[in-house]
């Protein structure tokens, strides 16, 4: 649809106001009291005709827990469109005499454009000159653009003249000191507090960053993008930022179905019926396959992972296997040989054809590069399969298990520490949960997600990760 055809917008002198779809602004833009980002999950297209827009917003706690998102817009979500058009002089501000944090335990993402936001293109020939980010949030990504972006794109786009002071903390239950873990990934970047799948072209960035509580060695600070490893001397022409996509399987795996016969993950059609532990009985159960992810073939680090009984598993990027050593799932990756002489769930037919169960250990792990293509199966309510024989969760999915404490003499939840912990931190209604993460209620259920309220609360994953992985599957969601 031609913009001449679309709504235009009329600014009011001295404000603005939300519109379900389409903006174009005729007139620069002041506000003068303090902003309120909109709630709105922003999908269409603001045209910012060349004009700009000042503002100053001042958060408090009563802000943070009203919106996981604090910028501009708020949310801009997939297919959202915001170009020609410049942010001037525009601050974001809170009382740095102590530290805001949700409620809830979730984190928050504040950036100039957007708290947060994902989708093809979305960014175009938008400038944001002097911004003041002067912060002091628990668990945060704060970016000079947007807080939090997905799958995104920036082109021509500049944030000159930065200042920022993003101290994101958290408080360590532990001895209530003031520092950064690993888990709430605090992270503070010029123009993207965290990221996958950038793509900045033409764009320029101008900053000084400034920061009093980061751990070098656990949190994420960068001049394009917080949680950027890329080469320095990239920034300001095109600098690509990787995507974790925790990718999982190589072709070859064997999956293990209900009936107890292996396939070829890539023979997999979707329909069948797979062989999974139930954590809820302690017992062998079937799942249906929800969907199955893939990769091209393509070439990859390759993670062969090698167990005491002479079965090897291809992984690339990661993939969960039941660690009896500690009794819980662990992702084993390129870091894999750290786990050398653990124990591993391994389940076998015996001559009989009856199930049997076993512990064997890892022995090796090496990387090599290949070209492979690779699948990440994932199975209805309870997640896990067999994949050579090895109990496992795909990659990419962390916070979604390990949410309960284990029984290891039953293989089954603790029932006395799942109470409790339900008790301690609620359980999702869909309606809730939809709010924050808007999908399907058969999505909702097939990846449990009442409990995630309780993996928020302990800290496993947060809001922004669930939207993240929302976006990333939602290909599979379409009806």
């Amino acid at each position: 649809m031609a913009l001449a055809h679309r709504p235009v917008y009329h600014p009011r002198e001295g404000s603005i106001e939300e519109i379900n779809y389409w903006f174009k602004l005729e007139n620069n833009i002041t506000v003068t009291e303090d902003w309120v980002p909109f709630e709105l999950h922003f999908t269409g297209d603001f045209d910012g005709n060349g004009h700009y827009i000042s503002y100053h917003m001042n958060l408090t706690q009563a802000d943070i827990d009203t919106s996981i998102y604090q910028g501009f817009f708020g949310f801009v979500t997939t297919g959202g469109n915001i170009h020609d058009l410049e942010f001037m002089n525009c601050s974001i501000t809170s009382d740095t005499s102590k530290t805001l944090s949700r409620s809830d335990g979730g984190s928050t993402n504040i950036g100039i454009v957007a708290g947060s936001g994902y989708g093809t293109n979305y960014l175009t020939n938008v400038i944001v000159t002097n911004p003041q980010i002067e912060c002091k949030i628990s668990n945060a990504a704060i970016g000079g653009l947007v807080g939090t972006y997905f799958e995104g794109s920036a082109d021509n786009c500049v944030v000159r003249e930065l200042g920022a002071n993003g101290e994101v903390t958290s408080t360590d239950g532990l001895n209530g000191a003031s520092r950064i873990v690993n888990n709430t990934r605090g992270a503070l970047g010029g123009m993207a507090g965290r990221g996958n799948i950038f793509r900045f072209r033409n764009c320029r960035v101008s900053i000084e960053l400034r920061n009093t509580s980061f751990d070098s060695g656990e949190d994420a600070m960068g001049k394009v993008v917080g949680n950027s490893d890329e080469d320095p001397a990239q920034y300001g022409t095109t600098a690509y930022v990787k995507m974790d996509k925790g990718s999982c399987l190589a072709e070859g795996a064997l999956i293990t179905l209900a009936d107890g016969t292996q396939k070829p993950v890539e023979e997999l059609t979707g329909d069948e019926m797979l062989l999974v532990w139930n954590f809820y009985t302690g017992q062998y159960d079937a799942a249906p396959i929800v969907f199955i992810d893939s990769d091209p073939a393509q070439e990859y680090s390759v993670v062969h992972l090698t167990f005491s009984n002479g079965e090897t598993v291809r992984v690339v990027s990661e993939h969960g296997f039941w660690d009896y050593t500690l009794n819980r799932y662990v992702y084993l990756d390129e870091n894999a040989a750290q786990f050398i002489g653990h124990w591993f769930f391994y389940q076998n037919t015996n001559e009989d054809g009856a199930r049997t169960e076993s512990r064997v250990q890892l022995t090796g792990a090496t990387v090599e590069t290949e070209i492979v293509t690779v699948y990440s199966p994932v199975t209805y309510g309870h997640l896990c399969y067999f994949v050579n024989g090895m109990l496992s969760v795909p990659g990419g999915i962390s916070g979604l298990f390990n949410i309960f404490e284990v029984d290891p003499s039953a293989m089954r939840y603790d029932s006395e520490a799942m109470r409790k912990d339900i008790e301690q931190y609620g359980l999702f209604s869909y309606e809730e949960f939809a709010e924050y993460v808007p999908i399907p209620q058969e999505i909702f259920e097939a990846f449990n997600g009442k409990y995630l309220k309780v993996a928020i609360g302990k800290g496993l994953t947060d809001y922004e990760r669930l939207v993240e992985l929302a976006h990333r599957y939602e290909k599979f969601f379409a009806e």
